[in-house]
């Protein structure tokens, strides 16, 4: 199996243009809308220059950890600091990253990776080593990683260095899908002995300078850098929680890129002098039953209340159509989607029989939500407006962006969260398989993992797609998730900041600014 490299594949911008990934740009009306003179931004050439940038934050939740990182900020800030051995292009293919190469036995269940060569920020080499540390730290239960869902098929034991840039990986049964495991965000490389991210140390394109959870963080760019020193001199991820004050923001010359323009102010950034990037993308936020608790435990009330999301509604009012039909299922991007299934419609009387039958005619429920995700509050007050059709009742427990994710988010039975786009495994490995990370429905069937595995399993590519269809069809008449829409990926720059590719995956470009250039 032969993976490019994420430089490959970052050159290829045509096939990006291809799948959808457009840069709209508009006349650059507004000269407060270029880069300002503080922080160096006014230096001639474009690698003295600082790129800031505004995201949606978590408050004093927000951490340098890539493996409990949550929030829009939390991801950027680790973007820059770290990376994996793999990782996906900006139609959501996995590229080689950290890995020249990237290659398995006849069996599947021996991986061998070879190193490129690379330098953390302390000056020291990257090794075979430090590859195998960094799983053995993900795996243990005490470190409560988010990696270790993606490497729960890694057997460390027979793991093994074949030399300082060259580790076999062996996996407990095999898995043809692995590389793609390997690309997911909190699956990263660090040097041997870390235990803490207070001042974390990565192999990534920008070095961290300082940090304020709640407010921002400064980066220097990384000379070092095996893929070049990019050319941005320093960045500044800002967390701006509401949209229009990023919006303002931007316009006023705060920051220069923003991420995740709100649906709403669409129309006025077109006309406001500023550049938006877009791209389709396999985002979504999503409103999910825990099917553990009750009513949700019984499947027909389940199925009940995917039949009361009105989606065309949603997209057109929540994401004022910027945004694609959701059918309860993840990664439409993916290869092996099952995109044969029917597309669910709204249907408040079907909905109502359901409950009937299942004694929960009448229904009340409270739906926790936020504003923390793109269109999570838009999407639930229509929800429960949607609802009354059938006679069900949900109200809304509103949470801060603050609070949501350490105090709402997988602790309620009825909530919501929100998912950057991935291919399809890393989804369900993330979200549905023994030992995901964030199983927020609850669910656990034993013949679902069967079909998994046994796709994993597979080295012919149609039949690892039925079977992974069968599996998804068993989400699909049965799963907890509220999946209404896919929201494009729509962020917007100052008009002379260029070399951010629109991605699939999430806001400016999965957070790659290492091509990132001001005019």
């Amino acid at each position: 199996m032969e993976i490019p490299s994420v430089e490959m594949s970052r050159r290829n911008l045509g096939k990006v243009l291809a799948f959808g990934a457009v840069a709209a740009a508009t006349s650059p009306l507004l000269a407060a809308c270029g880069p300002s003179t503080s922080g160096g931004s006014s230096s001639s050439g474009s690698s003295r220059k600082t790129l800031r940038v505004g995201a949606t934050g978590g408050g004093s939740s927000e951490t340098l950890n890539p493996n409990s990182a949550l929030s829009e900020t939390d991801v950027a800030r680790t973007a820059q600091i770290f990376e994996g051995l793999t990782t996906f292009d900006p139609t959501g293919k996995v590229v080689n990253r950290l890995a020249e190469s990237v290659t398995a036995d006849a069996s599947g269940k021996v991986w061998t990776v070879r190193l490129k060569d690379a330098t953390f920020h302390s000056g020291a080499k990257l090794t075979a080593a430090d590859v195998l540390y960094s799983f053995t730290y993900m795996l243990n239960p005490k470190s409560k990683a988010d990696g270790a869902g993606p490497l729960a098929d890694v057997d460390l034991k027979n793991c093994k260095k074949l030399d300082d840039k060259t580790v076999s990986i062996a996996l407990h049964r095999p898995n043809f899908l692995f590389p793609t495991l390997l690309g997911e965000r909190s699956v990263v490389i660090v040097p041997t002995g870390t235990t803490t991210f207070d001042k974390p140390v990565g192999t990534g394109p920008f070095k961290l300078v300082s940090f304020r959870p709640g407010d921002r963080a400064k980066f220097a760019s990384f000379e070092q850098y095996h893929g070049g020193a990019p050319a941005i001199g320093e960045l500044e991820i800002i967390s701006i929680d509401d949209p229009k004050a990023r919006m303002n923001a931007l316009s006023s010359g705060v920051v220069d890129a923003i991420a995740e323009v709100a649906p709403q102010l669409i129309a006025t950034a077109t006309g406001s002098g500023v550049k938006l990037l877009q791209a389709a993308s396999g985002s979504f936020s999503t409103q999910y039953m825990d099917m553990t608790k009750g009513p949700f435990t019984d499947k027909r009330v389940r199925q009940a209340m995917r039949l009361l999301a009105d989606r065309k509604q949603m997209i057109s009012n929540a994401l004022f159509g910027a945004g694609d039909l959701g059918n309860d299922l993840s990664s439409t991007f993916d290869p092996d989607y099952a995109s044969g299934l029917a597309q669910r419609t709204y249907d408040p009387d079907q909905a109502k029989s359901l409950l009937k039958a299942a004694g929960a005619d009448g229904l009340t429920v409270t739906l926790h939500t936020s504003d923390a995700g793109l269109a999570m509050l838009e999407s639930s007050t229509l929800y429960a407006a949607q609802a009354k059709a059938a006679g069900v009742t949900v109200n809304l427990h509103k949470w801060s962006t603050s609070d949501y994710w350490t105090r709402a988010w997988m602790q309620q039975p009825f909530a919501c969260s929100h998912w950057g786009g991935r291919p399809l495994i890393s989804h369900l490995q993330l979200s549905v398989l023994p030992g995901a990370s964030y199983n927020e429905t609850q669910w656990n069937n034993p013949t679902f993992n069967g079909l998994v595995a046994d796709a994993m399993a597979s080295s012919d590519a149609g039949a690892r797609h039925d079977k992974l269809v069968a599996a998804q069809t068993m989400l699909y008449d049965e799963g907890g998730y509220i999946v209404w829409g896919f929201a494009k990926n729509v962020d917007a720059t100052v008009s002379g900041l260029s070399g951010i590719t629109p991605s699939a995956i999430r806001s400016l470009g999965n957070y790659d600014f290492r091509g990132a250039r001001f005019a």
